[in-house]
């Protein structure tokens, strides 16, 4: 997978209190336009078994043309003052109502691991730590599984690699997936992948808006807040076991059989009926 990078430019690393932070500021927050980000986070142990208290280390942003890192590591070596100025630009970010973040299988462990970064490291032991909230939200699992009309936990959700070769016909590279991320420096391949899991999940949404094959009412009434005070215990679980459909629905925008693949320029030698030259989007088997 190659990231549409300008040319000539990498990506915009916010690592202390410079011009990368106040662009990300000025671009992000500096207007109320409506804005679609993908996001995600990185931390150094996926394993809950092993890591108890686990602290994103890497917050990933993929927005317009502009892919930015933001290093919660180097942010708290540069100082109390830094870290604080830092860290309330991406709270503000987070709860910013006009700007759409885009994730995939947002769970609750991936959210205590952001709250615990944002927040301070001096406010991260108080009896009651200001917990930023992350909304408005749209998970790509649950618009998946509106499509398929199943649950969120169908590996035909679950997968972001699956899903991005089914709807983009590009395959993710997943080798540094279970690497060291609080290790500096961050190798290229590791930002590459951070990048790719941030800016993945809001393509596949353009194009299954584009397509017509998720409606803008949809995708509205799938839209989540995160760490409010008012939600619900576990409320990822309980999203979870949703079934979008009855399992004998025969109004499924596609079955289990069906192929999840667009038409035109994703898929323009997977047809020979002529299907892709109409313009209309079916489910079907793919030719060998």
């Amino acid at each position: 997978l190659v990231l549409p990078l300008p040319a000539g430019s990498g990506p915009l690393v916010v690592d202390c209190a410079g011009p990368a932070l106040q662009r990300l500021e000025a671009e992000l927050l500096g207007s109320k336009q409506p804005r679609v980000a993908g996001i995600w986070w990185f931390w150094r142990c996926f394993d809950p078994r092993i890591d108890f208290w686990p602290r994103a280390s890497t917050l990933a942003l993929a927005y317009d043309d502009t892919f930015c890192l933001v290093d919660f590591v180097s942010l708290e070596h540069c100082g109390d003052e830094v870290e604080l100025q830092g860290k309330d630009v991406v709270r503000r970010i987070l709860s910013a109502p006009h700007i759409l973040k885009v994730v995939h299988e947002l769970d609750e462990r991936a959210l205590m691991a952001l709250q615990c970064a944002v927040v301070r490291r001096s406010e991260l032991h108080a009896e009651a730590p200001p917990w930023p909230s992350v909304a408005p939200v749209l998970d790509l699992a649950i618009v998946a599984a509106h499509v398929w009309q199943t649950r969120p936990v169908d590996v035909r959700c679950s997968k972001l690699a699956r899903l991005v070769f089914d709807f983009l016909r590009l395959e993710t590279c997943l080798a540094e997936s279970l690497s060291n991320f609080e290790r500096r420096p961050l190798r290229e391949t590791q930002m590459h992948y951070m990048l790719s899991v941030a800016w993945c999940p809001s393509m596949v949404l353009r194009a299954l808006c584009s397509f017509g094959i998720v409606s803008l009412e949809a995708v509205i009434q799938l839209v989540l807040h995160f760490g409010e005070p008012s939600a619900p215990p576990r409320m990822d679980s309980l999203i979870r076991t949703l079934h979008f459909a009855p399992p004998d629905s025969r109004s499924a925008v596609l079955s289990a059989q069906d192929f999840a693949g667009i038409a035109g320029a994703y898929a323009q030698n997977l047809w020979t009926d002529g299907s892709e030259e109409s313009g209309q989007w079916r489910g079907g088997g793919v030719s060998p």
